[in-house]
Order: C-alpha cells, then sequence, then structure tokens
C-alpha cells in the first residue's frame, strides 16, 4: 500500500517526525521543547508590551485578544516566525524568528516602529 499512512504503526509510537523545538503550544503563543525521552514538553511563553504599559497574554484561544499570529514557517520548521501586534496592525509590532539549533533554539526579535515616537518594549519570556 505504498503512500498510504500505517495507522496502526503510529498508534504504536510517540514520534511525530518533528523537531525538537518549535510552535506546538495549545495555549500561549512561544516556542516549545519537546523533551521526547520524558513524554513532556516545555513551552515557553512570549509577551510583549510598551515600556511600563500592561503585559498582554499572546493566548490563542481569546480571539478578542488576539494582536498575533503566526507570520512564516519552513517546511521542516527548520525556522519558524511570530508576529505581535503592539499599536495597530503595523503600527508598532514584534517579528519573532526561531531556529531549533542542536541542543537549544536560537531565537531573534526585531521590533519595527512606524509611530511618529520614540517607544519602549519589554519582552517577557516565562516557561
Amino acid at each position: 500500500m505504498a503512500g498510504l499512512v500505517d495507522i496502526e504503526r503510529l498508534a504504536r509510537t510517540r514520534d511525530l517526525s518533528v523537531p525538537a523545538w518549535g510552535p506546538y503550544a495549545k495555549l500561549y503563543a512561544g516556542v516549545s521543547h519537546l523533551v521526547r525521552d520524558q513524554g513532556r514538553s516545555v513551552d515557553f511563553l512570549l509577551a510583549f508590551a510598551e515600556q511600563g504599559g500592561q503585559v498582554q497574554l499572546p493566548d490563542w484561544r481569546d480571539r478578542s485578544l488576539r494582536n498575533f499570529h503566526a507570520f512564516d514557517a519552513a517546511a521542516g520548521l527548520e525556522r519558524f516566525s511570530l508576529k505581535f501586534d503592539l499599536v495597530g496592525l503595523e503600527d508598532l509590532c514584534a517579528y519573532v524568528e526561531c531556529r531549533p539549533a542542536p541542543g537549544g533554539c536560537r531565537g531573534r526579535v526585531r521590533l519595527v516602529n512606524r509611530t511618529p515616537q520614540r517607544r519602549e518594549v519589554d519582552l517577557e519570556i516565562l516557561a
């Protein structure tokens, strides 16, 4: 049966055939690390706020607060990105690019400010 998925074989395995690091969290936007030998994951939540402002948790379930979205990804998840809209849709935003690497995951944050004034942004990373 070439080309078909063997469901019985998949039912007996925990191998998801995805990188150990990726955008796998169900609740909050961020980066997840699959600890395969322990059968669990560790999620790292990314939250931004203008300096002195309230941190808004990027909750996938709450559409009224949805100021972020998955932005880009390579086919094998060698790279994936999230975009956080901090003021308006394009006025002040943060792009987070993640690249899984052996022994960890590298991240890069790029802030874009299209407002007339200088802005300071805080980044909170929670595990």
